[in-house]
């Protein structure tokens, strides 16, 4: 329960990012398309959100809620796909645009008055907000239903397609890949939770889905050949500080959405040492891609207010917020001591970056932990095992010096993944 009620507020912290840029874009370039983009990913933001304030854990269903994320549903869709016809002929892209708000305008008039009765639907919500939602939608009239998937099919067949055919057009324009995926991706979730039966479905789906659309559309900034889909800006016109923090969000709802699903699925057997390397692997992609200092710092402050919101209780959340602001801090100190845009490039400052980040970030929870009791039954019962003794001391060392490890080796791989990033840009 806890990993899928997450979930939805990393996916918002992504669409919130990708939002923010598309209206910085729209107020420098004043394109339609970019206004229609911009409309349609701020009803996914708050769509996304409630999602996550439906939570049981948070605020709960309500009528209100729900009526605000279903209605939202179609003509989001509707507007993506819009704005990329618009793109690839404006004549068209007028009819399409016209035509989805007049489809909007209807469903928003019948379903802003239709009577939600979702008592009958409560018990499904305390299972899962997915679950509600799945059987929610039957408290609607049949013509908001069947508006709300019209409006889906015309706008995620546009959003599609239109991908599609502009990496047919150019096979080098890889990023339409990511952006018809992450349309795919979001059509099918909603598939899937029917047929499996799985709430996790919905939501990871969901997630990865915004994850691939604002990959794609970042992507497009750094391309030689332009967008075919004329999303694309000079990267110049994107401010540091945007980038920075739009980079960090998208990150760090990457790192924490990975974290809690491994928690969940691995913890009884890696007992959280695959996090530390997830989170070096993060820090280092962002700090070489920025070149600039305060990104660490900042995935790091934007992780630990998720931490702080995230509806979940356990002995070592108190520690996780302050380690993981350290933890970025410290990976921005190390770096910042020389020439930032040099030292980033250097596969040994790297790695004592990572190295004391992740010292810092188990220095602090480690620490509090065994200062509030708590066993560590499963490492002790190694290192008793494996040297016939479990001292306090040798326990501590064992701890520090493991995640310190994973650390260095998640930080190589994201200088690997950089290097091939990079080859496929050249």
């Amino acid at each position: 329960m806890v990993m899928v009620t997450f979930i939805p507020l990393g996916t918002t912290i992504i669409a919130g990012a990708f939002t923010v840029i598309l209206a910085r874009q729209y107020l420098v370039r004043r394109k339609i398309h970019q206004l229609i983009w911009t409309v349609a990913m701020s009803l996914f933001t708050v769509g996304v959100f409630v999602e996550f304030a439906m939570s049981t854990e948070f605020i709960g269903a309500s009528a209100l809620f729900f009526k605000l994320y279903y209605l939202s549903i179609g003509p989001q869709v509707g507007l993506l796909g819009a704005g990329v016809l618009y793109l690839l002929s404006p004549k068209w892209g007028r009819i399409s645009l016209y035509s989805v708000l007049g489809l909007s305008a209807v469903l928003l008039a019948i379903g802003s008055t239709a009577t939600v009765d979702l008592s009958a639907f409560e018990a499904r919500f305390q299972e899962s907000v997915a679950y509600g939602i799945r059987e929610g939608v039957r408290a609607f009239p049949t013509p908001v239903r069947t508006l709300t998937i019209l409006l889906n099919i015309i706008g995620g067949t546009l959003l599609i397609g239109g991908a599609l055919f502009s990496f047919a057009v150019n096979r080098k324009r890889h990023y339409a890949l990511f952006l018809a995926f992450g349309g795919i991706l979001n059509a099918v979730g909603g598939s899937l939770l029917g047929i499996v039966g799985n709430p996790d479905v919905f939501f990871e789906f969901e997630f990865l889905g915004a994850v691939l659309l604002f990959t794609g559309f970042m992507m497009s900034y750094r391309s030689r050949l332009g967008a075919p889909l004329g999303i694309e800006e000079d990267s110049m016109m994107v401010s540091m500080r945007a980038r920075m923090v739009a980079m960090s969000g998208v990150l760090s709802g990457f790192y924490l959405t990975y974290a809690f699903m491994s928690s969940v699925a691995l913890g009884r057997f890696v007992q959280g040492v695959d996090i530390h390397f997830v989170r070096a692997l993060v820090l280092t992609i962002l700090v070489v891609r920025l070149g600039k200092p305060w990104g660490a710092s900042t995935l790091g402050f934007i992780s630990a207010i998720l931490l702080a919101v995230a509806p979940f209780s356990s002995p070592d959340k108190i520690f996780l917020i302050p380690a993981t602001l350290a933890a970025g801090v410290v990976f921005d100190l190390v770096l910042m001591a020389g020439n930032y845009r040099e030292n980033v490039l250097k596969k040994s400052r790297i790695g004592i970056a990572a190295a004391l980040s992740g010292s810092a970030e188990s220095l602090i929870v480690v620490g509090g932990l065994i200062s509030v009791g708590w066993p560590f039954a499963d490492s002790a019962a190694l290192l008793q095992f494996a040297f016939g003794t479990a001292s306090p001391i040798l326990l501590f060392t064992f701890l520090i010096g493991r995640n310190i490890v994973m650390s260095i080796l998640g930080a190589s791989l994201g200088r690997l993944v950089l290097k091939r990033m990079r080859r496929s840009e050249q």
